[in-house]
């Protein structure tokens, strides 16, 4: 097996990091969801963006804005337009 010298490091390029954010299909069907959305006045598509959102700004700040986050498309396909766009803000 080889081994690097300790005093190497290696680096890595990457541009994207899938974060996934897919198959959520049990959101806001806990009591701890349905709460926030209570509280908060949200929906379960807005739910879903704040929490999307949150973790592409974690990627984003521990990678200076050098790597894209993508997720799967599965749970915006039943969102209109509006909805969408609402993502970019």
């Amino acid at each position: 097996m080889f081994l690097p010298p300790p005093n190497i490091v290696l680096i890595f390029y990457i541009s994207l990091i899938l974060s996934g954010c897919d198959e959520v299909y049990s959101l806001g069907k806990s009591a701890e969801s349905q709460a926030v959305m209570k509280k908060e006045g949200l929906n379960k598509s807005s739910l879903y963006l704040r929490w999307v959102k949150s973790v592409a700004s974690h990627v984003r700040s521990h990678r200076s804005g050098a790597v894209t986050p993508i997720i799967w498309d599965d749970m915006l396909r039943q969102w209109d337009v509006k909805s969408l766009k609402v993502m970019y803000m």
